[in-house]
């Protein structure tokens, strides 16, 4: 499925539902900030976790700028390491509680994550960033 992005774009889901939740999405924002250029940023939201058996998520959508020669290994491997380094383990999913949860859902125009695009915590968030970069252009 196509969007109608930029190829020089992606779009990455931005979640926590641990107890410091707001401190690990702001600091990922920052982080995203800090690495990709541009970005833009929807509001941060919260919404129920998926299953409705652990607690909520805050969560954000990013809108960033790819240059042409990195490729898609290259940014989610960056995306991957930073969750580590934030505490992230394989086994969080299984306990229900996420540090912090960067996914690239949208890449060069491309929907990657078909099942997560559709989703209403991510659709939100994209439809926010969506009309953020809309307004930027028009002015």
């Amino acid at each position: 499925m196509r969007t109608d992005l930029p190829d020089t774009m992606c779009v990455v889901g931005i979640g926590s539902n641990s107890p410091d939740r707001a401190a690990r999405v702001d600091a990922a924002l920052a982080w995203l900030a800090r690495t990709f250029s541009p970005a833009l940023f929807s509001p941060v939201y919260s919404t129920p976790e998926w299953s409705g058996r652990y607690p909520a998520y805050l969560n954000a959508v990013a809108l960033l700028g790819v240059a042409s020669y990195v490729g898609f290994d290259d940014v989610n491997a960056s995306l991957k390491l930073y969750e580590r380094r934030c505490g992230r383990v394989p086994s969080d999913k299984l306990n229900g509680i996420v540090p912090v949860d960067l996914d690239i859902v949208v890449w060069r125009g491309e929907v990657c994550r078909e099942a997560e695009f559709t989703r209403p915590y991510f659709a939100e968030g994209y439809r926010m960033v969506l009309e953020k970069m809309s307004q930027l252009t028009t002015t």
